[in-house]
This record gives C-alpha cells, structure tokens and sequence, in this order.
C-alpha cells in the first residue's frame, strides 16, 4: 500500500492517493507540453524527500510550489537556444557560446 496516480486521460488531469485509506490529497496535475498528467504526478512523487502522506497539507503544497519552480527552471534551460558546438545555453540570436567563439577566433 502506498501513493498511488489517479489519471483521467480524457480531460488530462492527475492527483494523487493513498491505496490504504483511498483518499484523494494534494495537487491535481495537468497535462502539458512536455509531459502527461501522470508523468507530471509521479516525477512529484519522487522528488519529495518524503512519503506525501507525511506532509499536511500546507506542507505538501509548499513542496508542490517548490517543484513546479524547479521544473519551469529545466524546461527554460532545455527550450533555451544551444551553441552549434558544444551545446551549451546561449543567448538569443547566437550561434556559439563565448568560449567555442573564441576558439573559433584563435
């Protein structure tokens, strides 16, 4: 028995539950561009340090905020522009980051 993913593939929506006392707890989660609802809800699962179950509720929102901060910090690193080289995060409009730039240069 543990926590366990309810998914509704139809409207693309996910919680979680405890299998012991089936209670419905915490976030819902949707699906999104890069990821179904599910897969969103099981990548929360593991990233908590802890058993959900073991967070109240505010608790458990908190990390739930937390997470979805450091998600939307790894989707902006992957969808940033990449260096033609190395593959390094580099700003808009440019082929190669500073260092592959400057051994091009030497």
């Amino acid at each position: 028995m543990g926590v366990r993913i309810l998914y509704n593939s139809s409207d693309g929506m996910a919680t979680i539950y405890c299998s012991t006392t089936d209670i419905a707890f915490g976030p819902v989660f949707y699906d999104g561009d890069n990821h179904e609802a599910d897969e969103r809800a099981e990548a929360f699962i593991k990233w908590l340090p802890q058993d959900a179950r073991r967070y109240t509720d505010t608790e458990l929102m908190q990390q739930y905020t937390a997470w979805l901060a450091q998600e939307d910090a790894f989707w902006k690193r992957e969808d940033a522009p990449k260096c033609d080289d190395c593959d390094e995060p580099i700003p808009e409009g440019q082929a190669l980051c500073a260092a592959c730039l400057q051994k091009a240069m030497q």
